[in-house]
């Protein structure tokens, strides 16, 4: 009978994956998502990863999750800020359409 092969992650891999859970991902999201085990995760969790131990528990949050929430926020303002004139430049053109249309129905009515 075989040994299953065993799969060795780069330190790069496991910084990513311990870095989405950090920035609000479930660790069975994570675990799922990159086709983990879920108990690798939390041993990476609990190592130094990359010579850094990443402190996610008991509240304590490490640099590299307070970067990744901060790009994060932006990323969503940004996405926020570019739908809002998406949005306002479609109500201008709409409010645009109406009034020809007001203006046609007029011309009818005579």
């Amino acid at each position: 009978m075989r040994k299953a092969k065993r799969i060795t992650y780069t330190v790069d891999f496991k910084k990513r994956a311990v870095e989405m859970v950090g920035s609000g991902t479930s660790i069975r999201g994570v675990a799922k998502k990159l086709g983990v085990n879920i108990n690798s995760i939390r041993a990476w969790m609990g190592k130094n990863v990359g010579n850094r131990k990443i402190a996610i528990k008991k509240g304590r949050k490490s640099e590299v999750q307070k970067n990744v929430v901060q790009v994060v926020q932006k990323e969503m303002l940004s996405k926020d800020s570019t739908m809002v004139s998406l949005l306002r430049s479609e109500l201008v053109r709409l409010e645009e359409r109406v009034e020809l249309i007001k203006k046609t129905i007029a011309c009818f009515r005579g």
